[in-house]
């Protein structure tokens, strides 16, 4: 069964919101999608990745959805590019305490926790589920899933 993850997270440096880039990609969007890439087994997790910047907020807005258990999926995929990782969190605030993520698996996940805009709330897909609270007051409600497969039965069906 697929999660749902979204984080808001600041650039220490450039632009911090898409009002202040323009039309340009925030040049941090580009290592994300780089990190995000499939490049092995440990990345065979990833449903889907997206990230946006908006005018009215500070910093870069990455969505993912992913299979297995959320500290799972988030080392997977800090192993599996790490130096891209190491860069993308020694320019963002507060990363750098997670840098080299290798050394730092465990803290990384806790801060990547941290930035979650659903604070860990996920339900199983019924139809008018619950809708969750999340640590900064805004509502987060059920995410829906048109199937329960993993990426790597998609994969091999």
């Amino acid at each position: 069964m697929a999660s749902p993850l979204a984080i808001l997270i600041q650039p220490i440096a450039g632009p911090t919101s898409a009002a202040a880039q323009g039309s340009q990609p925030h040049p941090l969007a580009a290592q994300l999608h780089q990190a995000f890439s499939p490049s092995g087994p440990e990345t065979n997790i990833l449903h889907y990745v997206w990230v946006t910047t908006l005018p009215q907020l500070p910093g870069i807005l990455v969505n993912t959805v992913y299979d297995l258990d959320f500290p799972t999926y988030i080392k997977n995929l800090l192993r599996g590019s790490p130096a891209t990782f190491d860069k993308i969190f020694s320019s963002i605030v507060g990363g750098a305490a997670c840098v080299p993520v290798l050394e730092h698996l465990d803290q990384a996940v806790a801060f990547i926790a941290s930035l979650d805009l659903n604070n860990g709330v996920t339900y199983p897909p019924t139809p008018g589920g619950p809708v969750g609270t999340n640590k900064w007051g805004g509502t987060v409600s059920q995410f829906f899933q048109a199937y329960t497969y993993t990426v790597v039965q998609i994969q091999n069906a």
